[in-house]
């Protein structure tokens, strides 16, 4: 994964050409890919690949369609000739191969919106399939990596990445010991919307030799931590909570 310069049309200026009125819920983009779907709870025959914005976010000017990537044309596997970007949200909503844009005065209940690229979540103690949207608060460990034999007494660079769907990444915490104990790790980059945030701690392996368990924890804006443990209910696409990175310690 990575962060990339998208270049565009904002949905919004498309939107307004058209003369979308206030009757419009959702806005659907689809793309030119489709197929048949192994699933039982799927729709019989070809199924495109399709999904929906709402329509507030549709017209905030944040959402675009993209025709370069990094200041180039967009290759077809990134999506060409045109694709969609919506900031902060999973990469599922983001449609490759846009081929229309239709505005709808319902919700869209489109396979992919309905069925896969969702989870549950409890309502009154009942459950409600919701389709994947805004990224929760999150950071991963890039460096070291899982299996890594580490030197007592070295200095270690433990590095990563932060970001979050919605405000900016505020701090990112570091636990050396399976989560006991938290120290903060520096920052290295600026807040930008719509992108991640680098970030460093800087460890002085101690202790005795054996298996240790590093962890992150980022915070944002919004007043939101990562999770600790995995939440069942949001399936596989989901992965919110912080991964922990396995290591040994050895003599030098």
């Amino acid at each position: 994964m990575g962060n990339a310069v998208w270049s565009g049309v904002s949905v919004k200026s498309i939107l307004e050409l058209a003369g979308v009125n206030d009757s419009m819920v959702d806005a659907v983009f689809e793309g030119a890919d489709s197929g048949t779907v192994k699933n039982l709870a799927a729709p019989r025959g070809n199924v495109t690949y399709a999904r929906s914005i709402p329509r507030d976010l549709a017209l905030s000017g944040s959402p675009i369609l993209a025709y370069e990537m990094n200041g180039e044309p967009l290759t077809p596997a990134h999506g060409y000739p045109v694709r969609l970007i919506v900031p902060g949200w999973y990469g599922a909503a983001s449609v490759k191969w846009v081929v229309r844009l239709l505005a709808l005065d319902h919700a869209f209940g489109g396979y992919y919106q309905t069925s896969d690229y969702s989870y549950w979540e409890y309502q009154n103690g009942l459950p409600e399939l919701r389709p994947i949207g805004p990224m929760p608060v999150k950071s991963t460990i890039a460096r070291p990596t899982r299996g890594s034999r580490l030197h007592i007494g070295k200095r270690v660079e433990v590095c990563g990445a932060a970001w979050t769907g919605a405000g900016e990444v505020s701090s990112v915490e570091i636990s050396v010991d399976g989560g006991s104990n938290w120290n903060p790790a520096v920052i290295t980059t600026p807040s930008i919307a719509g992108s991640w945030r680098l970030w460093t701690y800087n460890w002085l392996v101690d202790g005795t030799c054996g298996e240790r368990t590093i962890l992150s924890r980022a915070r944002d804006s919004q007043g939101r931590v990562q999770a600790a443990q995995r939440d069942c209910n949001l399936g596989s696409y989901v992965i919110t909570h912080s991964v922990p990175v396995e290591i040994s310690v050895i003599e030098r």
